[in-house]
């Protein structure tokens, strides 16, 4: 599939809702200009970053990533039921498909599991992070 576009126009909130060492580009850690259109999450410093993210392992994490990105945006708001609630779902979608990678005998891909492994790590973090706040 092909890397979602990315958006040059940045959310302030987004970048307000993640510790400073995740304002850095997924690629390179030079800092951003752009945002994952998709999931406006992800930061990068140019296109070039971003294509070579998601052909890495941006693709298996995105949907997880956007979903997180909702689920801050409620602890913001004071909502932290409702953030739990937005997180546990996609958190168990994507344990799910990481179980399911695990199982394949022929195609087990390990760079599909470490990249959705890094997605869960990132959201484990997230929470605990939000919740020490």
């Amino acid at each position: 599939s092909q890397a979602p576009r990315i958006s040059t126009k940045r959310e302030k909130d987004c970048s307000a809702m993640q510790p400073e060492f995740w304002q850095r580009c997924e690629m390179c850690g030079e800092k951003p200009t752009a945002t994952c259109s998709k999931c406006r999450s992800s930061q990068y410093c140019s296109q070039d970053c971003q294509r070579r993210s998601w052909v890495a392992d941006h693709k298996h994490r995105c949907r997880l990533s956007g979903s997180l990105l909702a689920a801050r945006r409620q602890l913001q708001s004071q909502d932290s039921a409702l953030a739990l609630l937005t997180a546990e779902e996609p958190m168990k979608a994507h344990a799910s498909a990481i179980k399911s990678e695990a199982e394949k005998a022929l195609a087990f891909d390990a760079q599909v599991v470490k990249a959705l492994l890094r997605g869960l790590a990132a959201a484990m973090v997230g929470i605990a992070d939000a919740l020490a706040k």
